[in-house]
């Protein structure tokens, strides 16, 4: 039997395509097919994807998928098809994440009269926001689960334009050692430890500023961003010593 999209995947397919910001990169979960917005149009141009039936499959999916909520999906000589082979999967992985970085680098303002680079935006203070809540159906334990849809949030330099950045695609512009840092509007700030950190701060005595954060800020109040939810941190204030 052919496979057909359900409302649910539609409508998940749908918003996701229409909070892309124009020339926007997408791609699907395991980044073995990489799609760029074509300006503001509701196009999608596959840029990338591993030479394989199931990746092929997967791209007839999005494809089907896309025209049912008014997109259209296209492949085109300059798509790029990548042998399904590697000498390991941390090269595969080192590549992938290469290839995204090259396009994110290009990407420009979510206003499509603005070509400032995403990449020179104040990505070090983006604000943390909670987009929505939304539900999704977890097929391995066939019920259906509740989720928070996050995003980091920058200014543009030129034009003021306040744009939602991918959770993924932030961390790939920043690296790991900024997405580390949590940045509240209260002015307090986390920064997320390793474990050989906090060993060190507990065997010093050293425990001022440590916690694990749960929901909310236990200062302000203020909701934490899922990801960092029952991390080990170091709490500092703005103004405060460290």
């Amino acid at each position: 039997m052919d496979w057909k999209p359900n409302e649910d995947e539609l409508e998940m397919t749908k918003n996701e395509l229409e909070g892309l910001p124009p020339n926007g990169v997408w791609a699907t979960p395991n980044n073995h097919a990489e799609y760029r917005r074509d300006g503001d149009d509701n196009r999608l141009i596959l840029i990338r994807r591993l030479d394989h039936p199931a990746v092929e499959e997967a791209h007839r999916r999005i494809t089907l998928a896309g025209s049912m909520v008014g997109w259209e999906v296209v492949e085109t000589e300059e798509t790029e098809l990548i042998p399904a082979w590697h000498p390991s999967p941390e090269d595969a992985m080192l590549e992938e994440r290469k290839r995204k970085q090259e396009s994110l680098m290009t990407a420009t303002c979510a206003n499509a009269e603005c070509d400032a680079y995403i990449s020179a935006m104040d990505l070090e203070n983006a604000k943390w926001t909670h987009i929505e809540d939304t539900t999704y159906f977890d097929e391995e334990k066939g019920v259906e689960e509740a989720i928070e849809i996050w995003s980091p949030i920058v200014d543009c330099y030129l034009c003021d334009t306040s744009i939602p950045l991918a959770p993924e695609h932030y961390l790939i512009l920043v690296g790991d050692d900024l997405a580390s840092i949590l940045k509240l509007s209260s002015g307090r700030t986390y920064t997320v430890l390793k474990r050989e950190e906090v060993i060190a701060m507990v065997d010093e005595r050293e425990l001022e500023g440590l916690h694990i954060l749960g929901t909310f800020c236990p200062y302000s109040n203020e909701a934490i961003p899922p990801h960092y939810r029952g991390l080990m941190v170091k709490s500092i204030m703005i103004g405060e010593e460290e």
